[in-house]
This record gives C-alpha cells, structure tokens and sequence, in this order.
C-alpha cells in the first residue's frame, strides 16, 4: 500500500512536470479583383500554430506555418520549425533563424538544423541547410514579381567563441554554395540568374569594466564569386578554401566592420564609434546591407529633470568612394538629433534631425502607380501629442511633420538621385467609455520630388472601435480615401476600408473575420477594386 502509495505521488509529480502552451490558428481567406489580373487565389485556406513542451527545464518550441495560397509570382509561404531547448542547449530544426553577427549572419532565414550552446563560458553555434534566393524574385514593376528558376543554395555557419553577454570573443565563419548542377547552361542564360558562392569569416568581441566603460567590435571578410561558371582560379590543392568556395576571375573580396566605445558616468553617456563596409561587401546570411561607407563617429545620450529630458546627438564624418572606383567621392557631416520632452502625463514632444543611416533592410514607396525599393538617408520630423488629463472620456490629439531623403535601390529603371519627401498628418479622437467606443479622424499629406515631376498625395480617414456583448465582440472599421496628383495633372484616386470582427467565444477560443476592400482610379495605370476576406478560428492551449 505505501509503495502505491509512493508511486501515485511520483506519477502525480512528474504530471506537474510537464506543461504544454501554445496556439492553433486555422482559416480560409476568399478574393476578387475587377480590372487587373489576379494577385493571389480566389480561395485558399491556412494553419497556422505554434506549441512549447516543458518538461522541467526541458522545453520544444514548435512553430507551424502553412497555407495553399498562391500568389502572383507563384509562391506559397509554408514554414514548420522546431527550437528545443534545454537550459544552455537549444536546437533548430526546419525554418528557423540564427544570429552571428551584423556582417557575417543576421536574421536570414534557414531551412535545416541548427544549434546553440552556452556551457559556462563557451559560446558555440552551427547551422546547416538551404537558403532562399532573393535574386530569384524579379520585380517587373508594370506586371507583378515573376519567380525565376534559380539554383539550391546551400548555406552553413558556426561561432565559436568564450565569454558572456558583457564581455565575450567569437569567431565566426558562413559559407553559401548554389548547386551548379541545378539548372542547365540554357536555362542559366535565358534566367540571368548566376550561380555564386560565398564565404565570409568574422570576429566580434565586447570588453565591459563595471558600468563605466564598454568597448565591442564586430569585423568580417567576405569573399563572393558572382558567376562561378566562369574559369576557375588554380589554387594549390592543399589550400584549405577550395572545398567551400570557387575563385573565378569575377571573384571580389571586401571587408566590413565597426569599433564603438562607450563610457557610462552617472546615468549619462558619451563615445566614439569608426564605421566601414567597402563597396560590393555582401554575404548571403544578411537580408541587406548599405556599402561603400566609411564614417567616423561621436555620440552621447543626456537625461535631465528625472528623465523627463532626454537628448541623443550623434555627430561626425562620412564619406564614400572608399576604393576610388568613382570619378567623384562624396563627403557628409554627420548630424543626428533625439530631443524627448515629456513635462507630464499629457504632453509629449520630440524633435529629430539626421543625415545618416546605416539599415540593414530597405523599404518600399509608391511612385506614379509603380512600387520602388528604397533606403532612407536623412529625415528630420516633429511630434507632440497630447491627451487630457480626465480618468474617463479621454481626448487625444497629435500633430507629426516629417522630411525625408530616400534613396531609389529599385534594380529597374531607377531614379537617379535622392526623392525627397514632406509628409504631415493630424489626427483627432475621443475615447466614449460608458459606451466601449473609440472615435479617431485623421488628415495626412505626401509630396515626392526628384528627377521626375512633383507628386502629391492628400487626403483622409476615420476610424471606429466599439466592443459588444460585454467586451466579448471587438470590431474596429477604417476607411480612407487618397487624392494622387501628378505636376498640374490629377492622377485620381484611391479609397481603401477595412471591417476588423474579433468574437471571444472563452478564455481559449476566439473567432475573427476581417474584410478589405481597395478602389483605384488612375491615369497612369488601370482602374480596378479589389476585395479580400478572411475567417478564422484560434484556440489557445
């Protein structure tokens, strides 16, 4: 009886033991356009979910990504990944994600297995898979993105370092090979997608001495060979490169990196910071990276009036041509600026200028009904905000300018020059709290110049939130409408709204139904509407 006894309380406590969380979405969205060609199926249907294991301190995360939607370049996003981790250990398997460094691997997605361990003071991570091809993707601006055929890239890295998060020394090395073998001599030259290789080695490391002082520094060397059916360069056959990389007479090698030190006095900041990544710097395991860029860099962050303040300034030298392969190098003082002030609960005011960016993805606008790829390389905007100071009933009010130059990275029929941009929008709301209701109006206007005529886009919206049946129904309701006009000439317009339903059926089920709607009149391309309406049904573990 007390062996039962025993062994009911053991069962009992490694029932307790293990816990299980997470979430499963599932859904089908319907569509029709009138006007244009179709840019995704007319019905489809989705699963998404998402679960962690634990047992203990043993736990398996596993995401679930699925869908037989298909869009207009004829790609369906469908991603499973599994992260198990045990205390310093976690795994990846299928899609997932590792991050070395900002030069060597950083955010670029996977599809294989990987591994992170931190014993200690050892720091090691490996991952090995396929990587996706952006340069498959080709964006024809008029017609929609067309997916080429293109190579199996197959991508590995590892990290090997010691230390912890303040102070710590890692080397690094990724290498991403396409399969030569995967496409034929004519298909190679009718897509004009190339096979490349690529093998970048870095290091970074971070020195803390208490708060005071911190010194940290990421550097990386990149080689990339942009077409490797080209004639090979001999090596010596002892030469430790040659299985992971192939030298061709296209074959380019550059470096990038950063040094930055910090000293911490009192709750306020100042240091030094030297920039450089060479032009055609590129390794696969970044989503983008800006080169051909050196700059030589002071900052310092202040706080005042129990934070109340706070002022960041960053100031210095950059420049360009870095391997006078340009007939004229440019030169910038560098000048950003983070004013905050926020007197009290209210009020809330920032002022911001800079003239130097330095992203890792782009972005994109939308110019004469044709979308362009774009980096920001300056703005300078102001914001207040303000809200009344009443428990119930709340007014809410804001005011944003913003300048912006933007650069065109579009690799079609791009603009020459910077686009310069002036952007204002005021808005306006009143919470109804007795009624579960939020009302919001806002204006807002663009202007675009640059090396094409002026383009201005005007106009407004509204918004409503209401939640029914004691908060169990939230709906939410936009719709906004958009002057487009081109030099002196109208270029039409476009009204856009949308109907948020979001139904808690209990603390672990919800339903949601959402409904877009979009109606485009223009000079400069074809009228059209389109429609897009999705239900679906979570349940949370």
């Amino acid at each position: 009886m007390l062996w039962l006894c025993c062994f009911g309380e053991s069962l009992f406590s490694q029932a307790s033991d293990f816990k299980v969380s997470g979430f499963l979405s599932l859904g089908g969205d319907a569509y029709s356009v009138n006007g244009i060609s179709n840019r995704r199926s007319p019905f489809a249907y989705h699963a998404n979910g998402g679960a962690t294991f634990t047992y203990k301190n043993f736990s398996v995360p596993v995401n679930l990504a699925y869908s037989n939607q298909q869009f207009s370049y004829g790609y369906t996003l469908n991603r499973i990944g599994l992260t198990p981790t045990y205390k310093w250990a976690k795994a990846h398997l299928g899609w997932s994600s590792i991050e070395f460094s900002p030069y060597v691997m950083n955010r670029k997605q996977f599809l294989g297995a990987g591994l992170e361990l931190s014993p200690g003071l050892l720091r090691f991570s490996a991952f090995g898979g396929t990587m996706e091809n952006p340069r498959a993707v080709q964006d024809t601006i008029l017609y929609g993105a067309v997916l080429l055929p293109s190579f199996k890239r197959r991508a590995y890295g590892i990290k090997l370092g010691v230390g912890n998060a303040k102070n710590y020394f890692d080397l690094l090395a990724f290498n991403a090979r396409d399969d030569i073998g995967a496409l034929s001599q004519d298909e190679v030259v009718q897509t004009g997608v190339l096979p490349e290789d690529n093998l970048v080695i870095g290091t970074s490391f971070k020195v803390s001495i208490k708060q005071f002082f911190t010194l940290e520094s990421n550097a990386a060397l990149s080689g990339l060979t942009r077409n490797k059916t080209t004639e090979p360069i001999p090596f010596d056959q002892q030469n430790i490169v040659d299985p992971f990389f192939t030298a061709t007479g296209n074959t380019q090698a550059s470096v990038a990196g950063n040094i930055r030190s910090r000293f911490i006095v009192k709750g306020q900041s100042f240091g030094l910071e030297y920039k450089r990544i060479e032009p055609n710097f590129r390794s696969m395991g970044l989503p983008f990276i800006q080169t051909d860029i050196q700059a030589y860099l002071a900052f310092v962050n202040l706080n005042f009036l129990k934070s109340k303040l706070s002022i960041n300034l960053q100031g210095g030298l950059q420049n360009n041509n870095l391997r006078n392969t340009k007939a004229i190098q440019s030169n910038r003082n560098i000048a950003n600026i983070n004013v905050m002030y926020r007197p009290n609960k209210q009020w809330q005011f920032m002022v911001q200028h800079n003239n130097f960016t330095n992203d890792t993805e782009g972005g994109t606008i939308e110019l004469s009904d044709t979308l362009r790829f774009t980096l920001t390389s300056g703005q300078s905007g102001f914001f207040v905000k303000y809200t009344t100071a009443t428990k119930e009933d709340k007014w809410h009010a804001s005011l944003n300018i913003n300048r912006q130059n933007i650069q065109d990275l579009s690799p079609i029929a791009r603009i020459t020059g910077d686009i310069k941009s002036l952007s204002a929008s005021a808005s306006i709301g009143k919470d109804i709290d007795k009624l579960d209701l939020t009302l919001k109006g806002t204006l807002l206007y663009t202007v675009y110049d640059g090396s094409f005529d002026n383009q201005q886009r005007y106009g407004g919206g509204i918004s409503v939130n209401k939640k029914f049946f004691h908060k169990k129904l939230s709906s939410r309701l936009d719709a906004r409408y958009f002057r487009n006009d081109i030099g002196a000439f109208s270029n039409g317009g476009v009204l856009t709204s949308g109907l948020n339903l979001s139904y808690s059926i209990n603390k672990s089920q919800s339903l949601a139904f959402n409904t877009y709607y979009i109606n485009k009149k223009s000079l400069a391309s074809r009228d059209f509407t389109e429609l897009r309406s999705g239900l679906s049904y979570q349940i949370r573990l």
